[in-house]
């Protein structure tokens, strides 16, 4: 079950990278998904080399501080693409944050000691996964829109 979502994450980043291979695509279209195939980078990163795992244990940085960084595209895709995110694809976006959102939120209360809860890391894992699942569907459908519009 632990790679399924790294999968999911590298399905889903074929979209923006097909979208990318259009030359005629819009200056601030092509800047879009750039960012979009950013966060595809990251969150391969942090899936495949847990990064916030590393991190703390060859350098004690706080899983916190680790995630803070991880989220700064997404803040940096939220503020700088208002008006390309303002489409009927990005309620998958938001869902794919959200779930995304409660396995960090997770891992962090369990790992600090805060909540004990059995199978905690299983639970991470569905949330992950229905992250990615959601991230997926929302990549596709960005696809199909900028594919027949050429436009956001």
């Amino acid at each position: 079950m632990e790679y399924i979502k790294v999968i999911i994450f590298l399905i889903a980043a074929i979209f923006p990278l097909l979208l990318l291979g259009n030359k005629y695509l819009m200056p601030i279209i092509s800047e879009f998904i750039k960012m979009i195939l950013l966060i595809h980078l990251v969150l391969l990163f942090i899936l495949i080399f847990k990064l916030h795992h590393l991190l703390r244990d060859l350098f004690n940085i706080p899983n916190t501080v680790t995630y803070l960084i991880s989220a700064i595209p997404f803040v940096i895709l939220i503020k700088k693409f208002k008006k390309q995110l303002n489409s009927g694809e990005s309620i998958y976006l938001i869902i794919s944050l959200f779930f995304l959102g409660l396995a960090v939120l997770l891992d962090l209360l369990t790992d600090g000691k805060i909540i004990t809860l059995e199978h905690s890391d299983s639970i991470e894992e569905y949330f992950r996964i229905a992250g990615a699942l959601f991230w997926l569907i929302y990549n596709y459908f960005l696809y199909r829109r900028i594919k027949v519009t050429n436009s956001l």
